[in-house]
């Protein structure tokens, strides 16, 4: 497709949070995410997508003031589908159209009441009314993704019961206050969400026209916690700070990077697909041309700031600061991603290459 004309639809699926370790095609071995990984087999997947901004910091905010109000002046239309409880997406004026999907979240719902299904079936029918149109637009969903606690969905627990039968597992035993941290708990709600994102991608697949696809969350989430040797410096354990993040469309060919790419990136490139010019920014980088090969398009690092701590990420190596009020200063190195739990802390091993992270982050 020429990059003068502009999909007619781009849909664009995120979450709060979801553990990127708990899906198939970033190699989980037996949770069932079967339109994740769909998604990923016809698309482009980023092994090293970092959430480069907390979504409730002023960072995240000033990128939604910058971006939506480009799309309004292209007249490109939007729309926000929003579950309820989870976070904010830029102000609502400034979005064209916007809709609070309010469902059922007890444990004892019935399935297709819960918020996320009614969601997806509300957007489903916003894709749908557009097939027809031929101005651009731009549809947005948005969801909570692993919500934390997790509840406990007893009708449909029986997913993975099976599983865990050979490690003495009875389900009819178990108690809330034994499932609420259970892994098979956690699980069963992934599925779930993974089932009803199935039923909006393929909707939007079946878009007649130039369309495009894109799922990613803004959060991780620790999937497996592990013991370390030395505390973390806070919130930047890997697992929460990186995310799962994939790409498809009809003329972008299956493929895998794992290219240092952040969250900051996706509103360049979103904007690219609905041939906006470019916004030069030093944090933002469009992905379309490291999506068609180009791998000279990348980060040489990615910085984030919270609070007195910091984190800089380069394709080796994690590196965190933390500042305490007296003007001392705590720093930590880790091997990226071969460390990939941030478990081994080399920063005193390797006083000169710690010292250079720590003054780019600084």
């Amino acid at each position: 497709m020429s990059d003068s004309v502009a999909p007619s639809t781009v849909v664009v699926v995120t979450f709060d949070r979801w553990p990127w370790p708990a899906l198939g095609c970033y190699g989980h071995e037996w949770i069932d995410t079967p339109n994740w990984d769909h998604l990923a087999a016809g698309g482009f997947l980023f092994d090293r997508c970092v959430a480069a901004v907390n979504k409730e910091d002023r960072a995240h905010e000033k990128m939604w003031k910058d971006f939506l109000p480009r799309l309004r002046l292209a007249g490109i239309q939007t729309s926000l589908f929003r579950e309820s409880g989870a976070s904010v997406l830029g102000n609502d004026p400034q979005w064209g159209h916007v809709q609070e999907i309010i469902g059922n979240d007890a444990d004892d719902a019935p399935l297709a009441e819960r918020s996320f299904a009614r969601l997806a079936q509300a957007a489903i029918a916003e894709i749908s009314s557009s097939a027809d149109s031929s101005a651009p637009r731009l549809i947005w969903v948005h969801g909570i993704g692993l919500p934390e606690p997790c509840p406990i969905l007893r009708t449909a627990l029986e997913l993975y019961a099976a599983d865990f039968a050979e490690e003495g597992f009875d389900l009819s035993s178990m108690t809330d206050a034994d499932l609420v941290d259970h892994e098979l708990t956690r699980a069963t709600v992934l599925s779930l969400l993974d089932h009803w994102l199935g039923e909006l991608l393929e909707t939007a697949r079946a878009l007649p026209g130039c369309q495009r696809l894109c799922v990613f969350a803004w959060e991780g989430a620790i999937w497996e916690p592990v013991p370390r040797p030395t505390p973390l410096i806070a919130p930047f354990d890997p697992q929460q700070a990186q995310v799962p993040c994939i790409v498809a469309g009809e003329d972008i060919d299956p493929g895998r990077t794992s290219a240092l790419v952040t969250t900051r990136d996706l509103f360049p490139t979103v904007a690219g697909w609905l041939s906006l010019p470019d916004n030069d920014s030093a944090d933002e980088m469009n992905l379309a041309p490291l999506i068609a090969g180009d791998v000279r398009t990348v980060h040489a690092d990615v910085r984030l700031r919270h609070g007195d701590s910091g984190g800089l990420w380069t394709p080796g190596d994690l590196t965190l600061l933390a500042c305490d009020h007296d003007g001392t200063t705590a720093t930590q190195r880790y091997l990226w991603p071969e460390d990939g739990y941030a478990l081994h802390d080399i920063a005193a091993q390797t006083p000169d290459e710690t010292a250079t992270r720590t003054a780019r982050l600084v």
